[in-house]
Formats: structure tokens, C-alpha cells, sequence
């Protein structure tokens, strides 16, 4: 599998003169170059701006990682009722405990993490480069896979463990193997079977994404289906299968997690917040601005990519719960389609000069504009410091050795982290408005909140605080109140874990 995906990372034959050997040394040495700019810049903007763009994030895969890693975890209702798969927590959990020797407390596996997440992440830049090297050629593959390395959604969203953004990281090598590559019929058919694999797992990640799967896996097929369709079809049943096995020995039921979920949406579809059928629409008007028109001229050059974007954006149209980040997989093939559209703009303006710039000029323009459209757009994305003051309180207090216990001061739950960012085998309580606080006080020596307490309040004091975001962009100041000595035994009733069970959460 590896030579493979290698030897599609070469540069794919075009019309266009070949580079000699000197040249494609030179070209591959760049490639290399910005592939490592990109890891740095993903992974020094995580941790620069830590942030959660939404809980789900750490409640269903990091927090499940941290359980099966080392024996705690908040569990919510999905993983007490099996609806959730155990595979890619696992996979993280694998991840975890390889790399939590990069820091202490919390921080080691959390940049472990974040650094194998925004390696997965390069299939972004690859693919924009390839795909749009042979639809358009030296100069759109430049400015496409720049374009992509410096979009500022692809930025945020390359370590961030959503089941949607890994699913959208591995279809695009599925797509590229699917059409492009060695055509004689035993190196078509391995490809192909590859090509099926990486399908396989984008539909087993997520469910929701199997439309897109089909449309891909049939434009695959159509043109010699009686040779084409057993190995993808192979290909995409082995993770699948696998994925279902999985669930068999994890929840003692095959694909119990996707029956589960989808139990789950049926009863309670009129409960979960919706949103109008145009949502996505007007966010992807939003999100991209003046990329849009030049994604429908991409998508005349590449329609084939434009009828995958379709396929994953329709089908969540019709869903009435509706969250941007659903449509992850479809942002990295809009900005290469964008990026094929600005070089056919681009070219046609610069033929109509009487002097026209050379290419250099032209490609540096090209991405100066993707540079600044996303820079822009970046400045009004909330999502930068969302909910960094929790977070950062929960992993500084992973380094606290004295700490016995924690506690939620009129605080929601679900944004501290849990015990992937608090990494400490100690209690945490949920307390509201109504709870008796100086009873329970006793009971844990840290305190995190957002409402100020008063001054050595049981002997508590400001530890820190962190300027924060909430939802909507919202400012927020999030403190940490430490008291010194030990703890007693506190009340079961106001554990987080008991309390959630209690409130089916």
C-alpha cells in the first residue's frame, strides 16, 4: 500500500514539457518543504490557540482513547449505549501512549496527537496538487495546493478528532487512486482496490458520507464495470466488515454502533436542534466568499469533483440536524476546484495584456489572493479560542500532583476536556447554582469557573485566569481557584459520571 500511495506522490505525467532529473529532484525537495511548513503551521496554530470547536471532539474518540490508554474517562450516554465505534478511539489511544513521553501531565499525548492528526492531514495539499496538476497543470497545481496549505478552515480543522475530518482526509486518496494511476490491468486493479479501501473507510467512519462513497465508487466502474467493480467493491467491504467486527467483540453485536445511532436520530429527531434546508448554502456563501464562483469554474474542468461535493452536501441537506463541520469532506475539494477556477481566470486575463507577466508573477498573485480571502475570512471565525480557558485549566492542573479533586462551578460540563485534558485519577464534581458548595467544599481542592468567587471563599484563591471564547464569539473569562490540602470522600451524587447517568447525558 505504501509504494503505492509513494508512487503516486510523484509528479503525474502531463502535456506539458518534462522536468529533467535535476528539476524533479529540485520540485520534490519544495513539496517536501511545504508539506513540513504545513505540519508546522497546523500544529503551532493548535497550540497557540487551543481551543474546542465542539465536545464531541474529545466525548467521542479522545476521552474514550484516554480510557482505554490509561483507565479513566467521562462517558457519555453514546458509549454507555453503544452507539459509537470503538475504532477510531483505539486508534488514538494507540496514539496516546506512543507519544505521552513528549511532555508531562496532559501535554505530551495531546501534541502527540495533534502532530499525527495534521500529518493525516497533508492528503489535503497532496491531492490539491495532483488533481489539479492533471486537470490544468503546473501552475494550478501550484496555486491550488498553496491555496490549500494556507486555508484557514483546512488549518483549524487538520488535528481536530472528529470522525467527519478523518473520513475527509482519506477520500481524498481514494478519489485521486480511483482515477489517476498506472493503467495496465494489474497495477489498475491494485490501485482500484486501494482506492476501495480508503472508500471503505471514509463509509465506516461515517455513515453519512456513503452517498459520496457510491457516486465515487460508480464513476470508478461505469466504464468497464465487469473488470472495475470487484475490486472496489472488495476493497470498500474490508474496512467495513472490519468496522463491523469490531462492533461484534466491542458491543457483542455487528454494526451495533451504527444501528444504534441511527435508532437513536429516528426517536429523537425533534428534539436535536434544526436548521433550514438552505443552512449549508449560505455557510459555504460565507466560509469561501470569492472562492465560490471560481469552485463552479473548477468544477467545469473537473466535474467529477464537483458531483462528490454534491453528493456529501445534498444528502446532510436533507437531514434536518445540520452542523458545518459535517460537510468537512467537501471544504478541501472546493478549494482545489478554486484553485483550478483562479488559474483559468488568471490565465485568460493575463493572454488579454499586450505584455503578458510571466508565469512566476502570475502563480504569486494567484496564491496572494487565496492568502488574503482566507486571512479575511479567518478574522471573523470564532472558533480560535473557543472554550481555551476550560481546557487550559483542566491541562494545568494535570501537572498538580497535590490535586484530589475538581469541581464545575456553574460551568457546562462538556467544554473542561474531561480527563484527556485533566489526565489525573481523581473525582470531578458538577455543581449548579443551587448546590450547597460550602458543604462539599472539602471535597476537592480545585475549583473552575467562570463566575467570580468571593475572596478566600473556604479558603480558596485565584490561581489563574485565561481570556476565553465562548459560542457565537462571546467573551468569557475562565478562573482557576486552588485550596491547599487534602480531600475527603465527596458526595457520589454531584460526580460527573453519576450525574450523567442520571440525566441520560
Amino acid at each position: 500500500m505504501s509504494g503505492l500511495i509513494m508512487s503516486q506522490l510523484r509528479l503525474p505525467r502531463h502535456q506539458e514539457s518534462p522536468l529533467n532529473q535535476t528539476h524533479k529532484r529540485l520540485v520534490a525537495l519544495l513539496f517536501g518543504f511545504v508539506l513540513l511548513f504545513s505540519v508546522v503551521l497546523r500544529v503551532g496554530v493548535a497550540v497557540w490557540s487551543p481551543n474546542l470547536y465542539w465536545p464531541d471532539e474529545v466525548y467521542q474518540s479522545r476521552e474514550t482513547a484516554h480510557f482505554l490508554a490509561y483507565g479513566t474517562a467521562v462517558k457519555t450516554w453514546e458509549f454507555r449505549t453503544g452507539a459509537r465505534s470503538w475504532v477510531f478511539p483505539a486508534f488514538l489511544a494507540v496514539v496516546m501512549r506512543a507519544t505521552d513521553w513528549m511532555g508531562s501531565g496532559s501535554d505530551g499525548y495531546l501534541l502527540g496527537i495533534t502532530i499525527v492528526l495534521a500529518l493525516i492531514s497533508l492528503t489535503t495539499i497532496w491531492f490539491a496538487f495532483a488533481w489539479a496538476y492533471r486537470v490544468s497543470g503546473t501552475s494550478a497545481a501550484v496555486i491550488a495546493g498553496l491555496g490549500s496549505v494556507f486555508w484557514y478552515e483546512l488549518i483549524y480543522f487538520a488535528p481536530k478528532s472528529f470522525n467527519e475530518v478523518l473520513a475527509g482526509h482519506l477520500l481524498l486518496p481514494g478519489l485521486y487512486l480511483g482515477v489517476y494511476g498506472p493503467e495496465n490491468p494489474l497495477a489498475r486493479r491494485k490501485r482500484l482496490f486501494w482506492a476501495g479501501v480508503f472508500l471503505g473507510l471514509v463509509v465506516a467512519l461515517r455513515i453519512q458520507l456513503a452517498p459520496a462513497v457510491l457516486v465515487a465508487a460508480g464513476f470508478f466502474c461505469w466504464k468497464n464495470w465487469r473488470t472495475n467493480l470487484l475490486p472496489v467493491a472488495a476493497g470498500i467491504a474490508l474496512p467495513v466488515v472490519a468496522f463491523g467486527m469490531a462492533d461484534a467483540v466491542t458491543w457483542s453485536q455487528p454494526f451495533h454502533s451504527y444501528l444504534a445511532m441511527f435508532q437513536f436520530h429516528i426517536q429523537n429527531e425533534s428534539t436535536l436542534d434544526q436548521q433550514a434546508w438552505h443552512y449549508y448554502l449560505v455557510r459555504i456563501l460565507t466560509h469561501y466568499g470569492p472562492l465560490v464562483p471560481f469552485a463552479f469554474l473548477g468544477a467545469r474542468r473537473s466535474p467529477f469533483l464537483g458531483w462528490v461535493i454534491l453528493a456529501i452536501v445534498i444528502p446532510h441537506t436533507l437531514i434536518p440536524h445540520k452542523e458545518w463541520r459535517y460537510i468537512y469532506p467537501a471544504m478541501p475539494l472546493i478549494i482545489t476546484l478554486s484553485g483550478i477556477g483562479v488559474t483559468e481566470v488568471v490565465a485568460a486575463l493575463n493572454a488579454r495584456l499586450t505584455r503578458p507577466k510571466p508565469r512566476f508573477a502570475v502563480i504569486a498573485v494567484s496564491v496572494l489572493f487565496f492568502v488574503c480571502t482566507s486571512a479575511a475570512i479567518a478574522i471573523e471565525f470564532p472558533g480560535w479560542r473557543q472554550h481555551a480557558g476550560d481546557i487550559e485549566a483542566f491541562q494545568k492542573l494535570s501537572h498538580d500532583k497535590t490535586l484530589c479533586g475538581v469541581a464545575l462551578y456553574k460551568n457546562a460540563w462538556t467544554w473542561p476536556g474531561g480527563y484527556t485534558y485533566l489526565h489525573r485519577n481523581v473525582p470531578i464534581f458538577l455543581f449548579s447554582d443551587e448546590t450547597p458548595i460550602e458543604k462539599l467544599a472539602p471535597s476537592f481542592n480545585a475549583l473552575v469557573t467562570s463566575e467570580p468567587l468571593p475572596e478566600h471563599h473556604d479558603g480558596f484563591k485565584v490561581a489563574q485566569c485565561w481570556d476565553s471564547r465562548h459560542l457565537r464569539n462571546v467573551p468569557m473569562t475562565v478562573c482557576l481557584y486552588q485550596r491547599p490540602g487534602g480531600c475527603t470522600d465527596g458526595d457520589a451524587e454531584y460526580e460527573l459520571n453519576e450525574t450523567l447517568i442520571r440525566i441520560d447525558k
